[in-house]
């Protein structure tokens, strides 16, 4: 059975990178233009290279954990919207911890939110329903699974203005 690209409905998130070597799907930044394509980069020279990251556990390596703030640029493709953003190093996130026996979002990366929208719900082991609600006003930037534990996410809220639609050319 052959599953068609178009179903998978889960982001992409590529990682400003200067280190190329295990990178095999990356996007380029050329003249303020993005460009995806595959390694090796060839008949380029671009200013910035994003290379595409396994999503779980993202937050490792693109957030600060203590201060919120975004550690390496990122873009993040969002397939149901057929979208790209782009988030730049530096930019403080509010940063929301959910876990629980099951958790559940109803929101999804892009999504604008406002100051205590409900964007999700954790369920305990005893059944206890508890909703999770926005700190900030914001976009979500990233949804990442702590895979350390089963049911953990760690959901990154940046300001609006951070966030920056960009046009990516695909290669054929």
């Amino acid at each position: 059975m052959t599953v068609s690209s178009e179903y998978q409905n889960y982001p992409k998130v590529y990682v400003e990178t200067e280190d190329t070597s295990k990178c095999e799907e990356v996007i380029i930044e050329i003249n303020g233009k993005y460009k995806l394509t595959r390694m090796p980069i060839k008949g380029y020279k671009p200013k910035r290279i994003f290379c595409k990251k396994i999503y779980e556990n993202i937050h490792d390596e693109v957030l600060d954990l203590e201060s919120g703030i975004i550690k390496k640029s990122i873009i993040v493709y969002m397939p149901w919207k057929d979208k790209y953003y782009i988030v730049e190093r530096g930019v403080r996130s509010a940063l929301i911890e959910a876990k629980g026996y099951e958790v559940f979002f109803n929101i999804r990366e892009g999504d604008k939110v406002k100051e205590k929208d409900k964007i999700g719900y954790v369920v305990s082991k005893k059944f206890e329903v508890r909703t999770i609600r926005s700190p900030v006003d914001g976009v979500i930037a990233l949804i990442s699974q702590d895979v350390t534990s089963r049911n953990k996410y760690i959901l990154s809220v940046v300001g609006e203005e951070f966030v920056r639609e960009i046009k990516v050319e695909r290669e054929d």
